[in-house]
C-alpha cells in the first residue's frame, strides 16, 4: 500500500485524493502483489472527457495478461475511450486468453486514438491458431447502417497515407499477404485480398456497384515524363517464376453463362468505357485470335458477324486501310503452304441465294468518283528480281476441286469465272469491257502478238495444260 500511497499524494485535489485513497484501501493489501482486483472504471473515475490518458514515457501503457472475460470495456458516451500519445515502446498489449481483449460499445467520438511519431508499428495484432473448423479472423470490423442517407460517405475501414515527401522502395496503403512457406497449402480457395459485393435482393433504382473500385486523383500539374509507368493496376510475378509463367492464368472468370447481351458471350466480354458499352474479344487458342476451334466451333445464333470494322475518314493523303496483314518469311521452305489470309466456308447442306467465301464490294453511292484506278479486289504479284529456276506464279489463282461423283446436269452453269452486270446497264453495255490488259507490248509469239491474218489483228497467248494456244483478237467487230 505504501507504494501506491506515493502516487496518490501527487493528486492535487484533496477530495479526489481522499476518494482514491479510500478506493484503493478496499481492494489492496500491503502483503499482496501490485494488482487490482474486480475494479470497474466508468465515467466516474474523474470528470474529464478522456477516462484513461497515457502520456508518460513508459515501457507498456496497458498490459492485460490474465485469463479474464473482457480486458477493457468502455460503454459510456466518451469523447475518446483510450488515448495513447506517449513515446512508449508498447501502447496497448493484449496477450491474455480473454474472450474479448478490448470492447468499445459506447457512443464514443473516437474509440481508440493512437498518435505517434516514433513507433515503427502503431497497432500490431499477432495471432496463432490451431483451429480446424469455423471462421478464423485476426481482426473483424463490422459496420451496420440503420438509416437511409443520400449525403454521407460510408467507409468501414479507411487507411490513408499522406506524403509530401519522396517514399521509399514501395508505398502501399494496404498490403494483403499470404505466405504458405514450404509445407502450406490451400484446401479450397485462397486470395491475398477478397473483394465481395452482395447487391440488394431487389431491383436497383440508382447507384453504381463495384466489387473493386480503383481510382486515380490527378492534380492539374500531375505529370511523370520519363518516370512511370503509371497504370490502374500492376501485375507482377516475382521469385522463381518459370512454373507460374507456364501454368498460371492472368485472371479467372467463373459463374457466368454465355448469352446474347450478357457479360459473357461467344468470344467477347462486355465492358463499359465512359457511358458506352464495348466488348473485348478473347481467343479459344493461344498465339492469335481464335474464335472457336476446328474441333469445337462456335454456334452463330444471329446474322451478326464475329468481327466488324466500321471506319470513316476525312484523310486525303496516305494509304487508308481498315485492316492490314503483313507476313514476312525468313527461312527457305519447300514443304509448307503459305497463306496470308484464308477464308473457308464449309457446307454439307444447301446454301441460299448466294454463297461467297470472300465478298468484296466498292460502293461509290451517288457522288463518289475514282481519281485513279478502283476495284473491289486487287491482286498483285511482284516477281523475284532474278532468274526463276522453278515454281508457277500467277497474279490470280482460281481453282475448282471436283469430286469423283460431282455432276450438275440441269444445274449450273459451273465455270472458273462469272462476269455479272446488274442495275441500269445502258452505259455499261455501250462502253464497258470484258477485261483490260495493260502494260504489255507486241512481242512475237509473246503474251500479245500483233499479226495480220484472216480478219484478225493480233492474238493473246494462253496455256491449256502444257500446250500454248492463241486467242485471236480484232481491232473491229467486223473481223475484216
Amino acid at each position: 500500500m505504501s507504494k501506491i500511497q506515493k502516487y496518490i499524494n501527487y493528486i492535487a485535489d484533496p477530495r479526489a485524493r481522499r476518494s482514491v485513497r479510500s478506493l484503493f484501501s478496499h481492494f489492496m493489501f500491503d502483503d499482496e502483489a501490485m494488482t487490482f482486483r474486480d475494479i470497474v472504471f466508468g465515467n466516474g473515475i474523474n470528470s474529464n472527457t478522456t477516462p484513461i490518458t497515457l502520456a508518460g514515457a513508459f515501457t507498456t501503457g496497458i498490459l492485460m495478461s490474465g485469463a479474464g472475460t473482457t480486458g477493457i470495456s468502455m460503454t459510456g458516451a466518451l469523447t475518446t475511450g483510450i488515448s495513447v500519445a506517449s513515446t512508449s515502446t508498447t501502447g496497448i498489449s493484449v496477450s491474455s486468453v480473454c474472450t474479448t481483449g478490448m470492447s468499445i460499445s459506447g457512443a464514443c467520438a473516437t474509440g481508440i486514438s493512437i498518435t505517434s511519431t516514433t513507433s515503427t508499428t502503431s497497432l500490431a495484432i499477432t495471432k496463432s491458431s490451431a483451429l480446424t473448423t469455423g471462421t478464423i479472423r485476426a481482426s473483424n470490423m463490422a459496420l451496420t447502417m440503420t438509416a437511409a442517407a443520400t449525403a454521407n460517405i460510408v467507409e468501414a475501414l479507411r487507411v490513408s497515407i499522406t506524403s509530401n515527401v519522396k517514399t521509399g522502395a514501395w508505398a502501399n496503403a494496404i498490403v494483403g499477404s499470404i505466405d504458405y512457406s514450404t509445407a502450406g497449402a490451400a484446401h479450397g480457395m485462397a486470395a491475398s485480398i477478397c473483394a465481395e459485393m452482395i447487391p440488394p435482393n431487389g431491383s436497383l433504382a440508382r447507384g453504381a456497384l463495384y466489387a473493386l473500385d480503383v481510382v486515380f486523383g490527378c492534380g492539374a500539374s500531375s505529370s511523370w515524363g520519363s518516370a512511370g509507368p503509371v497504370a490502374f493496376m500492376h501485375l507482377e510475378n516475382w521469385g522463381t517464376a518459370a512454373y507460374f509463367s507456364a501454368n498460371a492464368y492472368l485472371l479467372h472468370l467463373d459463374g457466368e453463362t454465355a448469352a446474347t447481351g450478357s457479360l459473357l458471350y461467344t468470344n467477347s466480354l462486355k465492358i463499359r468505357i465512359g457511358t458506352g458499352t464495348k466488348y473485348l474479344p478473347y481467343s479459344d487458342a493461344e498465339q492469335g485470335l481464335h474464335l472457336g476451334t476446328n474441333a469445337a466451333k462456335n454456334t452463330m445464333v444471329s446474322a451478326a458477324p464475329y468481327i466488324s470494322i466500321y471506319d470513316t475518314t476525312a484523310a486525303i493523303t496516305g494509304s487508308l486501310r481498315s485492316m492490314y496483314i503483313s507476313q514476312t518469311h525468313t527461312v527457305e521452305a519447300t514443304a509448307s503452304q503459305t497463306e496470308g489470309l484464308k477464308v473457308l466456308v464449309t457446307s454439307n447442306v444447301k446454301t441460299g441465294a448466294w454463297c461467297n467465301a470472300v465478298c468484296a464490294a466498292l460502293d461509290y453511292s451517288t457522288n463518289g468518283a475514282a481519281h485513279g484506278e478502283a476495284g473491289p479486289i486487287y491482286a498483285e504479284l511482284t516477281l523475284p528480281n532474278s532468274s526463276l529456276v522453278r515454281g508457277e506464279l500467277y497474279g490470280l489463282g482460281i481453282g475448282i476441286g471436283v469430286g469423283a461423283s460431282s455432276s450438275w446436269a440441269s444445274a449450273g452453269p459451273v465455270s472458273f469465272i462469272k462476269f455479272d452486270a446488274w442495275g441500269t446497264l445502258t452505259n455499261m453495255n455501250a462502253s464497258g469491257y470484258l477485261f483490260h490488259l495493260a502494260g504489255v507490248t507486241d512481242t512475237a509469239n509473246g503474251l500479245f502478238d500483233v499479226i495480220a491474218a484472216a480478219g484478225f489483228d493480233g492474238c493473246i497467248k494462253i496455256l491449256i495444260g502444257s500446250t500454248n494456244y492463241f486467242i485471236p483478237v480484232s481491232l473491229d467487230n467486223a473481223f475484216v
